[in-house]
């Protein structure tokens, strides 16, 4: 119970810093989604919903805003009140993603029931994308996803190699060293800056070339 208690107030402070970030986003005309993990246990607290709902309303932000990412092998123990919760977040505009897909056992039952709104592919699954059966993986994951109206993101993108493999197999979004490393909140709005400034120039390069 402490345990529990004690993860459920990380998740509070952290939801705290990220509205912090996105406020500081919005002064400068940026909105992006972020996403913390949460644990299957958790949704079965009413109280963190309710606590999420008054967050967006208090700073004015859109559900939308959030994205929570629940292990799929904690899909295994999906109490009725998870269940519940899940639909509450997504009534709220939230998106409810599955971490690690691939690796665990969850029921498809679950996955077209409840309102998930994304895959992440788990990453062991890219590291050697010769594989016939690891390319079979990641195709019929796109595929899955699509016809559940899902987006994917695949974990594991740590070179350049990596990267290209998945972009030609239909790939849209990715995590991993190679797109960017883990930073502090001041680093990634300059890393932010930085890359709309790398694609403004690209997009200026192509309308020349046109």
């Amino acid at each position: 119970v402490l345990a529990h208690g004690l993860i459920n107030e990380m998740l509070k402070q952290l939801l705290g810093q990220g509205i912090q970030l996105l406020l500081k986003l919005k002064a400068r005309g940026v909105s992006l989604q972020l996403s913390f993990n949460l644990a299957a246990s958790q949704l079965n607290c009413t109280q963190l919903v309710a606590h999420l709902e008054e967050l967006l309303r208090q700073h004015e932000l859109p559900g939308s805003a959030f994205m929570f990412e629940v292990a799929e092998s904690g899909l295994l123990d999906f109490s009725l009140s998870a269940q519940e919760n899940a639909h509450a977040l997504y009534r709220l505009g939230c998106g409810l993603s599955i971490d690690d897909f691939g690796v665990g056992f969850s029921s498809l039952r679950m996955l077209a029931q409840l309102p998930f709104s994304q895959l992440k592919l788990d990453g062991m699954f890219v590291q050697d994308l010769s594989s016939a059966r690891n390319r079979a993986v990641v195709t019929s994951s796109l595929a899955l996803a699509r016809a559940l109206k899902m987006s994917v993101v695949v974990e594991g993108v740590s070179t350049r190699s990596i990267y290209d493999e998945l972009v030609s197999l239909g790939c849209s979004y990715g995590q991993g060293f190679h797109l960017a490393l883990p930073m502090h909140a001041r680093d990634f709005c300059e890393w932010l800056e930085g890359a709309q400034k790398a694609r403004s120039v690209a997009s200026k390069k192509t309308d020349v070339k046109k």
